[in-house]
């Protein structure tokens, strides 16, 4: 396992080194004090600074990750040692740590931001981000390393090729720590592309008001309660996929109990499994895809640029933050059992830490492997909604301070045409009421998947209790639950 992940670090900044000669002769190449092939006349070293910063911080952040998350640390040791006491106490152990994880992720975006936006400014900051991007190469073929392994560790899962096992049971540690870090890398990626998205976002909308940018106005309550807004919508989306796991488990529990009474002498049927698992896991994923577009569409209509911007930056920092540790805590917790399994720790597999760690592994997959990777999607997914929509919001020149609008409108005085006139001037735009469109489409999709599906549970709970108490009538049954506790 230690000689597979530091080939891996060999191949990484080995990756690195050619990024930072190949990046150098290009800007060589395309920036040059005299007439260079593509007509450049600015020398454009500070974008080749801002890139290096970039990439330095890309390796900041996977080594990390890589610290928080790994079995060769005293973090995730800490959390391997806290299963001899109990399930919650490894819980607890987990989270703390996972708790802590953001800090070398979110000091090094910081710190790249600031620096590349001295460097360059707007355009500094985007070449940055291409700087964190470039090992996107290498990124792409260690997150194909678990799976391959995963495959390859249960095709070798048999009593008479046990020695096998040996050499694949190593490999799928570092799979698994491979998995872990590239999931870190990604969520900075993201993290820093959104904002970059963002300073486009600004300059797109012109937001530009009395010859300051709305960035300055974030003191703005109007701006910082759209900012809480995407804060909690973020972990909305999360929540929404996490319980579409739910579901789909509740679906493959219910088919396999169905299969296991009906067909008691015969094989399974792996196609209707499958088909049973489909459908709640697809529904599931609709719904915050939706929600995607339609809810920073709805915010930029009905409140304007200045809003949406909060509401994206709210977004940002909160889905960064809960993302980096729900996948830091879910790789822990796997990476401990592995570890309890390959190396017989604290008693080996059916010990009290190896039962708290299978706990953990089954309850981190869903936080790792869906909650953490919606939060991602989602940031960037907003971000790239609000610069699409950006050159449609038509901002206002004359907006009032949002207590003096709001005031004007609950005075006993206001008519109907003050109340049009104080909401245009409470927001960014005239003619908000266009935010109407996707506000309706919000409540139509919503209102059609909570009544078609959520609502429901169309895997049949009622039948599947009835299946699960007849363990008299159906043997297989009775062997199925203590299989699967």
């Amino acid at each position: 396992n230690n000689t597979v992940l530091w080939g891996v670090r060999y191949g990484l900044y080995t990756t690195a080194a050619f990024i930072f000669l190949f990046s150098a002769v290009v800007t060589g190449i395309i920036y040059t004090d005299l007439n260079s092939w593509f007509g450049g006349q600015d020398p454009g070293w500070e974008y080749f600074a801002a890139h290096f910063v970039g990439l330095l911080t890309a390796l900041i952040i996977w080594e990390g990750t890589a610290f928080f998350t790994s079995h060769r640390w005293f973090p995730t040791k800490s959390v391997t040692a806290a299963g001899l006491t109990g399930p919650a106490t490894f819980f607890v152990q987990g989270f703390g740590v996972a708790m802590i994880s953001p800090i070398p992720t979110l000091v090094a975006l910081t710190v790249c931001a600031i620096v590349a936006n001295s460097i360059g400014g707007n355009f500094g900051v985007a070449c940055a981000a291409v700087g964190i991007c470039s090992p996107l190469g290498f990124a792409m073929a260690a997150s194909c390393v678990s799976p391959i392994v995963y495959g390859a560790d249960d095709a070798l899962d048999s009593p008479d090729i046990q020695r096998a096992r040996e050499t694949t049971v190593p490999l799928v540690m570092a799979g698994e720590s491979l998995a872990a870090e590239v999931r870190g890398w990604s969520i900075g990626v993201s993290i820093i592309t959104a904002f970059a998205v963002m300073g486009a976002f600004d300059q797109e909308a012109a937001l530009k008001v009395g010859g300051t940018l709305g960035i300055d106005y974030i003191g703005d309550g109007l701006v910082f309660g759209f900012a809480v807004a995407g804060a909690l919508t973020i972990v909305c989306y999360a929540g929404i996929n996490t319980l579409a796991v739910g579901k789909t488990t509740r679906a493959l529990f219910d088919e396999s109990i169905r299969q296991f009474k009906e067909n008691q002498d015969k094989e399974c049927d792996p196609p209707m499994v499958v088909a049973a698992a489909i459908y709640p896991a697809v529904m599931g994923v609709l719904l915050p895809a939706f929600y995607m577009f339609l809810v920073p569409t709805t915010v930029g209509f009905l409140a304007g640029p200045r809003a949406l911007l909060g509401f994206i930056i709210g977004a940002i920092l909160a889905g960064g933050a809960i993302s980096i540790v729900f996948c830091n805590v879910g790789a822990s917790w796997a990476k401990s059992k592995t570890a309890i399994e390959a190396e017989s720790l604290y008693g080996g597999a059916g010990e009290a830490a190896h039962m708290a760690s299978v706990a953990g592994a089954r309850a981190g997959g869903p936080l790792k492997d869906v909650a953490g990777p919606t939060m991602i999607t989602a940031i960037k997914g907003m971000a790239a909604v609000a610069l699409f929509i950006a050159p449609t919001i038509q901002v206002g020149t004359d907006r009032e301070d949002i207590q003096e609008c709001l005031a004007k409108f609950f005075s006993n005085d206001a008519n109907l045409s003050r109340y049009v006139r104080s909401w245009e001037h409470c927001f960014d735009w005239h003619r908000p009421y266009w935010f109407i469109i996707p506000a309706l489409l919000l409540l139509l999709v919503t209102a059609f998947f909570y009544f078609f599906f959520w609502r429901l549970d169309g895997t049949g709970p009622g039948k599947a209790a009835e299946i699960v108490e007849d363990e008299d009538e159906s043997p297989n049954v009775a062997a199925y639950q203590v299989s699967q506790p």
